[in-house]
């Protein structure tokens, strides 16, 4: 059963929630398409490894680069997978200041199937690449490679696209500054639809307060003008016996 919560409360804590799962899986559903984008969207396409190379939906794959981040996007680095809409999906966390040389055994967040759940439905070929910041606001895919996942779950990566790669809109990646974005529009608008639920309520309450004091103003009236009308009949009474 779940418990009342104040409103402004529940408002601030979808809103933590909304970044917390973004903070820590930051994937999103995708919309299927066919192939892989062409070019790619990393510079550098054949220059990033998975360990294993191939394997199931369950194999938690390590990625490594064979060359180094660009000096001028050196702040941090992390895989991406890119979906069927040309959106880069982040599925690792950022190395933190990846230095002059290749990264080297980096983990995954999850396992591939719940990568290729997100990036949309099998058979179809992925293009996951490393995508280095210079801030969260600057990055560009530099080293990639390509994942043809089956039917059945099985992958395989390779450093070249499959033949017939169509071309996207080159969508950007959806790096973790967008998904704080999103997580305070979230909490804007469900804050603003809790915020009028209380003002209903409030309103509510008001006009309740305000029609059961109108209520006791007419019943204390009555009661005033049925004192006075009996009053006045008691004094023409007294009047009358005193005539006699």
């Amino acid at each position: 059963m779940i418990p009342n919560v104040h409103p402004k409360r529940s408002a601030a804590l979808v809103g933590l929630v909304g970044l917390a799962v973004a903070g820590a899986v930051l994937l999103t559903p995708a919309a299927a398409q066919a192939k892989v984008a062409s070019p790619p969207h990393a510079s550098q396409p054949g220059s990033l490894t998975l360990s294993p190379a191939s394997g199931d939906a369950t194999t938690k794959a390590t990625w490594s680069t064979t060359t180094a981040c660009p000096s001028q996007h050196n702040a941090g680095a992390y895989l991406a997978a890119y979906d069927n809409t040309g959106v880069g999906q982040q599925i690792s966390r950022t190395v933190t200041q990846p230095g002059t040389g290749p990264i080297q055994s980096k983990p995954m967040l999850v396992a591939m199937g719940a990568v290729f759940d997100v990036l949309g439905p099998a058979p179809d070929t992925f293009e996951f690449a490393v995508v280095c910041e210079a801030s969260l606001t600057s990055h560009v895919a530099v080293q990639s490679t390509f994942v043809t996942v089956k039917a059945d779950g099985t992958w395989t990566a390779s450093a070249t696209p499959p033949g017939g790669a169509k071309k996207t809109s080159g969508l950007s990646v959806s790096s973790p500054i967008v998904w704080v974005a999103a997580g305070l529009v979230v909490l804007v608008l469900v804050g603003g639809f809790f915020g009028v639920r209380s003002l209903r309520s409030r309103r509510a309450r008001r006009e309740e307060a305000m029609a059961a004091a109108m209520m006791r103003a007419r019943q204390e009236t009555v009661e005033q003008l049925r004192k006075k009308a009996a009053e006045k009949v008691a004094a023409r009474e007294a009047g009358k016996g005193g005539s006699g």
